[in-house]
């Protein structure tokens, strides 16, 4: 159903009015905008086996980089391998909890703006326990 509005003589001058606004209104232009870089940086804690005994968290490994993808790789290469620990030494490295910043740079008539938004990811082979102990060290 389409609205129709009627119109009497006396309302075709305003009518006309109307329609000059919109028709300026469609000729203003958006401002130039342009992606100019999105770029992540993680940090967070390791979870693993101490050597002699006892579990716990430590700082792990910090990554930087334009790909989100290749660092979320490397995260799991590095918790398989043991190499997010920054040299802690655990026996045997069982996941991590880490913090994502997405910074998205945009280009805007000639001056740049960031925005960044945090988000955070559980990695490796983490129980519920685990998990719930990592959110507490945070």
């Amino acid at each position: 159903m389409s609205n129709v509005t009627c119109l009497t003589p006396e309302d075709e001058p305003f009518q006309r009015e109307k329609e000059k606004l919109f028709e300026d209104c469609e000729r203003i232009k958006e401002p130039k905008r342009k992606r100019i870089e999105l770029y992540y940086k993680v940090k967070g804690l390791v979870y693993g086996k101490y050597w002699g005994g006892g579990e716990g968290a430590y700082e792990a490994e910090s990554y930087e980089g334009d790909n989100l993808d290749t660092i979320e790789r490397a995260i799991n290469d590095d918790i398989a391998s043991g190499a997010i620990d920054s040299g802690m030494g655990y026996e045997n490295v069982i996941g991590a909890y880490m913090e994502i910043e997405t910074i998205s740079t945009v280009l805007i008539e000639g001056k740049e703006y960031s925005n960044s938004e945090w988000e955070g990811n559980f990695f490796g082979n983490l129980t519920e326990k685990q998990e719930d102990f990592l959110m507490e060290c945070i």
